[in-house]
């Protein structure tokens, strides 16, 4: 039963791994958006010395988008992000979704294999020991010999 309550609990983390991996993607891209905007407002006088003498055309409208980046940054790095955040960076980010729906299927496969056992023991302990539980084989095809594994 414990088996069976620790699936169920790794089984509904994901969800919350998988929101906070779009929470986190969503909130960059607002941010990237809104920075744009306000480099938009932005216009160099001269091309050789762009990194000198900027002036902003609008500066309310930028000032603005820099606010709007600003706060997407924050909630991009929200603690709701965070787990969405880690499991993403382990996962090495481009394969994030892949990977969770890996571990989404392991753990569905443990769970059901957990249920079954349960299922097996509660039925033999119906029986009351009138009928023997069914026996467990492990089964090997690897190929290689017992002796030499």
């Amino acid at each position: 039963m414990d088996r069976i309550t620790s699936l169920l609990w790794r089984l509904r983390r994901l969800g919350r791994v998988e929101a906070g991996i779009f929470a986190h993607e969503f909130f960059a891209e607002l941010a990237d958006r809104a920075e744009r905007e306000a480099r938009a407002q932005e216009s160099t006088l001269s091309d050789l010395m762009a990194f000198a003498d900027t002036s902003i055309a609008d500066e309310g409208k930028h000032r603005e988008a820099l606010q709007r980046a600003h706060e997407m940054r924050v909630k991009q790095d929200a603690e709701n992000t965070a787990l969405g955040r880690t499991f993403a960076r382990d996962a090495d980010s481009a394969n994030a979704f892949s990977k969770l729906s890996r571990y989404e299927t392991a753990i569905e496969r443990g769970l059901y294999k957990a249920l079954h056992e349960l299922q097996r023991l509660q039925a033999a302990r119906a029986a009351a020991g009138s009928v023997p539980p069914p026996v467990a084989v492990d089964v090997d095809i690897s190929g290689i010999p017992e002796g030499d594994r």
